[in-house]
């Protein structure tokens, strides 16, 4: 909490932030045995997650139908796949997998080979990108601005994965309040 003091009576091995209300933990369980499930902002375990080794953490998105849906980006063996709050695989086999952050995340179908999908699984844009710079919480659109390498540099795109001016850099940091690092 504020003061510094414990609000969740529980060691993790690992754990991801907190994001709308959820976070994603790993645990040993009392037979021994490494345990990966999703908590709710009181420790409270909401669901397991079978044979998921790591994950991103929980992101904001949309389905198919437009309804809001809270997705997790899980890594199962050597792929990522996205699993919604019920413990349920929902799309995805891919070589890595961001968190959904507005509706849009990044996902890597092979080295140097880039997309961007929406919550329902669908490419965004019919473009493949070298790069998509992604924050420390796997996101690649926090304030709704992308940094994506083209294989001419890094350019910002929007939400539709529109490039929104001319500009380009040799490097990219992910934008915070609306401001970016770069390298030029």
């Amino acid at each position: 909490n504020d003061e510094g003091t414990p609000e969740i009576d529980s060691s993790f091995l690992s754990a991801s932030s907190f994001s709308e209300r959820y976070a994603f933990v790993k645990a040993t369980h009392p037979d021994s045995n490494d345990r990966c499930f999703v908590i709710n902002k009181t420790g409270e375990r909401e669901v397991y997650l079978n044979g998921v080794e790591s994950a991103s953490g929980i992101g904001d998105a949309k389905n198919k139908a437009g309804n809001e849906v809270l997705l997790l980006s899980c890594k199962v063996g050597d792929k990522y796949k996205y699993f919604n709050l019920k413990g349920q695989e929902v799309f995805g086999e891919y070589a890595f997998a961001g968190r959904f952050r507005n509706n849009v995340a990044a996902v890597m179908e092979s080295e140097g080979n880039w997309k961007l999908i929406d919550g329902s699984g669908k490419v965004i844009v019919d473009k493949t990108f070298s790069d998509i710079v992604l924050n420390e919480f796997d996101e690649c659109s926090p304030k709704g601005l992308i940094f994506a390498n083209d294989g001419n540099g890094y350019h910002i795109y929007d939400l539709k994965g529109n490039q929104i001016s001319d500009f380009s850099c040799d490097d990219a940091k992910s934008f915070v309040d609306e401001i970016a690092a770069f390298k030029k």
